[in-house]
């Protein structure tokens, strides 16, 4: 018995020794890409301030650069971002509706654009992060302040302007987001008056296990996926008040995340 307990014992310790021999590895790797970052991070950020200033460049160019960033990024997080519904994209000004799940929002849909040029909406606070304000600017974001509802009529205006032109934006109609996970949240229809203004096709998009992106700590690779549902085109939406139109694109969302769970057996 008692050589049997030593036998046990001995065993839970090598398992115990190796686990914490494991858990320091990863640790170590985890900090090692966490530095690697902050200097990437850091020297990209002089780079786009550089461009920001180069009036030579045109947005196309630095878009495109934007998108090679946030590859980088993708490659350096260990992140598959997964696209799906490319027959439903267009050259032509579109507004893009998507869901929002977490930080890294953004950086999934625009490296599965990057031959499709677009701009976003972001609330203030949501881009005072290092080389996220950069590449808003790059990007020729429009920025809201929440509490200044003043400014919020004039800048959705402009952004009607810009849409009826032929530009393409990209907005998170929910505006904030949580620990929503794959939950939608509620829709704020403001950001639809663009669209009314301009004519423009809407083409929903589904962000399906994002939030996955900062909540999973961990050097395993992070399968983010980017599903672009079928476009709504003004005459289908001309008629329906705003309210109405969030509801429908709600409902297609949902059923995109409905049929989602359901594939992967997370009903």
């Amino acid at each position: 018995m008692s050589h049997t307990l030593t036998a046990s014992l001995k065993q839970a310790l090598l398992s115990l020794g190796f686990l914490i021999a494991f858990t320091g590895v990863v640790v170590v790797l985890l900090l090692a890409a966490f530095e690697d970052m902050q200097h990437f991070s850091l020297k990209e950020e002089i780079k786009m301030k550089k461009m920001i200033k180069d009036d030579t460049l045109s947005f196309e160019e630095k878009y495109r650069y934007c998108v090679k960033v946030m590859k980088h990024i993708n490659k350096l997080g260990n992140i598959y971002v997964q696209k799906f519904g490319e027959e439903n994209l267009t050259h032509e000004g579109t507004l893009y509706i998507s869901n929002h799940q977490g930080r890294y929002d953004g950086i999934g849909i625009f490296t599965t654009m990057e031959e499709y040029p677009m701009s976003l909406l972001a609330i203030k606070s949501r881009i005072n992060f290092p080389m996220y304000r950069e590449m808003f600017t790059m990007l020729n974001g429009v920025v809201v302040d929440p509490d200044n509802m003043r400014n919020q009529v004039k800048l959705m205006k402009q952004m009607g302007d810009r849409l009826a032109n032929g530009e393409s934006f990209l907005v998170f109609i929910e505006g904030m987001y949580g620990d929503n996970e794959n939950t939608l949240q509620e829709f704020k229809t403001g950001v639809l008056h663009p669209a009314y203004q301009s004519k423009c096709p809407i083409t929903p998009i589904v962000l399906y296990d994002s939030y996955k992106v900062f909540s999973i700590s961990s050097l395993k690779k992070i399968y983010p996926e980017v599903h672009y549902l079928k476009q709504i085109t003004y005459d289908e939406y001309k008629d329906l008040s705003k309210k109405e139109l969030a509801d429908l694109i709600k409902t297609r969302m949902q059923e995109k995340i409905d049929e989602l769970n359901k594939l992967k057996g997370r009903n």
